[in-house]
């Protein structure tokens, strides 16, 4: 029943992420060019849902980078 639990976590802060990168697509979606006004498909959520660790280290890895190079 613990394993439930730890899945239920990883799966709700994927969703999260999730929901926080929409967020931010609507908030941008004027400015950007046509072929990513659509946004995120179904199974583009689901990816980013299911390995949102990877995507968070390499964002921040990219971040980091960007700082150093400065």
């Amino acid at each position: 029943m613990e394993y439930l639990y730890y899945i239920a976590i990883y799966i709700a802060v994927g969703a999260s992420l999730m929901l926080v990168l929409d967020i931010m697509h609507n908030m941008v979606k004027d400015v950007i060019d046509d072929e990513f006004k659509e946004g995120y498909k179904t199974w583009e959520r689901i990816y980013i849902i299911s390995i949102w660790p990877l995507f968070v280290y390499s964002l921040i890895k990219s971040y980091i980078d960007s700082k150093q190079s400065k």
